[in-house]
């Protein structure tokens, strides 16, 4: 063993696998609805695509300028809410806001990337159903994932 095993965090087989082999990475040409989640301290973004019939996410699609964090946060919340309606997404957002609001300060941040994201590919939706002509919803998460230095 490593004198540096003790530093590197465990990683759950999931995580792992998610980080390795993302679900539902890339784009939705002909999308419903698009959403970015930004942060504007650090320039990372997120972006989720939608198509949506009858209320239920047919697909669901993100990409990131963002850490590993945001890739594995977008894989697992993705193949969460794909095939499920809109309301159960959004109740999806707010459970994991709370799951995640103990976790150190980047985690939460990145993971808000992907939530936001959704979050504005939601508004993007009824904004278009509303009539507004608006190709992308965009939105800025509350809380950055820059740690200032002491």
């Amino acid at each position: 063993m490593s004198e540096n095993s003790e530093v590197i965090p465990e990683v759950s087989d999931l995580v792992l696998e998610h980080l390795m082999n993302p679900r539902n990475y890339g784009e939705i040409k002909d999308c419903d609805s698009c959403g970015i989640g930004y942060d504007d301290r650090t320039g990372e973004f997120a972006v989720i695509y939608l198509k949506v019939k009858d209320d239920v996410i047919e697909d669901i699609k993100f990409s990131a300028k963002a850490c590993q964090d945001t890739i594995v946060a977008g894989s697992m919340f993705s193949e969460m809410v794909e095939r499920d309606t809109i309301k159960n997404a959004l109740e999806a957002v707010l459970l994991v806001r709370e799951k995640i609001k103990n976790a150190p300060p980047a985690q939460r941040a990145c993971t808000s990337l992907i939530l936001t994201a959704f979050e504005a590919a939601v508004k993007n939706l009824n904004n278009r159903k509303n009539g507004v002509d608006e190709e992308v919803c965009k939105m800025k998460i509350a809380e950055s994932c820059e740690v200032e230095n002491g």
